[in-house]
C-alpha cells in the first residue's frame, strides 16, 4: 500500500508570487534546457548538455571508462554510474528554479495550457522542456518534482507517459537529419508529429487513470491548486 502522505502543493495557498524575477529565471531555465543556447558563442556553456559535457576516452582503449562490451549487472552499474553527473546537475537546477521561483512562473504560465490538454499542472513545464531535449534529465526532474509535492501520484503516471513517447525527441530528430540528410521533410514538421503523439499518449494513459479503481484508498484527485 502506497503510504505517501498527500499535501497540498507547494505554493498552492495563494500566499506565494513569482514576481518578474521568477518569470526572468523561468525564461533563462527554459533557454537552458530547451537546447537554444547549444551553439550560440559564449551562451552555449549555458546550455544543459553541453554543462554536462563528456567523459574522456583513456588513451590507448576505445570507448571511455565504460569500455566496450561490458554486459550483466556490473555493466549496468557503470551505466547508473554514468548518469550521477545528470542527476546531480539536473537536481542543482531545480534547486536554483525553486529558490528563484521559477517554477512558480511556470505554474502560472503553464496551468492554463498543460491542465486542459494533459491534466498535470503548470509547475511541470520547466520539465517538459527539459524532457524534449533529454530523456534523463526529464525522468529526474519528473522525480523530484513528485518529491516536493508538486504532482501527484497520478499526475506523474500520465507525465511519464508523455515523456515515454518519443523521449528526448529534440536530439532524436537532429540524430535522424544527420543520419539520412536525403530526407526533404522538414524538421519542425517531424518534431510537429512527434509532439502531437506525445500528447496523444499523455491523454492515453490520463485515460486510463481515470478508469482505474482505486485500490489502495489514496485519493487520485488534484490535489488544491
Amino acid at each position: 500500500m502506497n503510504t505517501r502522505k498527500q499535501t497540498a502543493r507547494p505554493g498552492g495557498t495563494g500566499t506565494q508570487r513569482p514576481g518578474i524575477s521568477g518569470f526572468v529565471a523561468l525564461i533563462l531555465f527554459i533557454m537552458v534546457f530547451s537546447g537554444a543556447l547549444k551553439d550560440v558563442p559564449v551562451l552555449k556553456a549555458l546550455d544543459f548538455n553541453n554543462m554536462m559535457g563528456a567523459f574522456g576516452v583513456v588513451k590507448g582503449a576505445e570507448g571511455n571508462f565504460q569500455g566496450v562490451g561490458g554486459v550483466g549487472a556490473k555493466d549496468g552499474f557503470m551505466v547508473a554510474f554514468a548518469q550521477l553527473p545528470l542527476l546531480m546537475l539536473a537536481m542543482g537546477i531545480v534547486e536554483l528554479a525553486t529558490k528563484y521561483r521559477a517554477l512558480l512562473a511556470a505554474k502560472v504560465l503553464f496551468t492554463p495550457i498543460l491542465k486542459p490538454l494533459l491534466g498535470i499542472p503548470g509547475a511541470a513545464g520547466l520539465t517538459l522542456v527539459s524532457s524534449l531535449n533529454s530523456s534523463d534529465g526529464g525522468a529526474v526532474m519528473t522525480a523530484d518534482l513528485y518529491d516536493r509535492g508538486y504532482l501527484t501520484q497520478d499526475e506523474r503516471t500520465i507525465f511519464v507517459g508523455f515523456q515515454f513517447a518519443a523521449s528526448g525527441m529534440i536530439v532524436a530528430t537532429v540524430t535522424l537529419l544527420a543520419m539520412a540528410p536525403m530526407l526533404v521533410v522538414s524538421p519542425m514538421f517531424i518534431m510537429g508529429i512527434l509532439l502531437l503523439m506525445k500528447f496523444v499518449n499523455g491523454n492515453l494513459v490520463r485515460l486510463a487513470v481515470k478508469r482505474r479503481p482505486s485500490s489502495d484508498g489514496e485519493n487520485r484527485d488534484e490535489r488544491a491548486a
